[in-house]
């Protein structure tokens, strides 16, 4: 039975009313929601609706290429510091010195000179031997003294002994023979030397840092000093 407004000639009570409306409202709003027939659903109506859940896509080839290009890892590039550098630059040196040695018994005449017992047309004797064992010890111990010496001395100690060893390099290719083969392995020389004496130049140089110590002497001379 409908409701009758207030000022209709039925009253009915108030909670019969708000029932009927809450019944009129669930049933509009239910057949906006659907269009679907009230009708029972059966399985084999609803599978074509909802599909078969679909199996995951592979990537292919190309796209896996892709993305394993954009997502590379960055490579660790870790500063050298001096020292290491100037050591890497005395070992260099010093396979080249090596090699350069080591070829020039091809030569021809060498062997036979030293067989002679002569080198450079100097005479092999303990005091040339033990010249030639002093001219390399230097450059192989600097392989060591770039690592150890304190910053001033390191620095000093490779700009001098590189500098003298420029002459050496240059001296050796003078008066061969074979020019090219010499002045190719000179010219390597001076450019490893030449990198041991920039590198040593541009020593990286940082700021002191003051320490509480440091500063008590300056606070007694101007009649500040306090506890720290």
């Amino acid at each position: 039975m409908p409701c009758v407004p207030n000022g209709g000639s039925q009253l009915r009570p108030r909670r019969v009313c708000r029932a009927h409306e809450e019944n009129i409202a669930g049933h509009n709003k239910s057949s906006l929601l659907t269009d679907v027939p009230t009708k029972t659903l059966r399985h084999s109506d609803v599978m074509p609706i909802i599909g078969e859940p679909d199996e995951p896509v592979k990537p292919t080839k190309e796209e896996m290429m892709h993305a394993n290009t954009n997502h590379a890892s960055v490579l660790e590039d870790i500063k050298a510091p001096v020292r290491v550098k100037l050591a890497a630059l005395w070992a260099t040196l010093m396979f080249v010195y090596v090699y350069v040695d080591i070829l020039s018994f091809y030569k021809p005449g060498v062997i036979e000179d030293i067989l002679a017992g002569t080198v450079w047309k100097l005479e092999i004797t303990q005091a040339w031997a033990f010249g030639a064992l002093g001219l390399m010890t230097i450059p192989i111990l600097m392989v060591f003294l770039s690592l150890v010496l304190p910053a001033q001395a390191n620095r000093m100690t490779n700009i001098i002994v590189a500098s003298l060893y420029v002459v050496v390099s240059v001296g050796n290719a003078v008066g061969e023979h074979w020019a090219y083969w010499f002045a190719f392995a000179a010219l390597v020389e001076v450019v490893v030397l030449a990198l041991v004496i920039w590198y040593s130049c541009t020593w990286p140089r940082t700021e002191p840092q003051l320490s509480s110590d440091s500063l008590l002497p300056a606070y007694a001379a101007l009649g500040l000093r306090q506890t720290l």
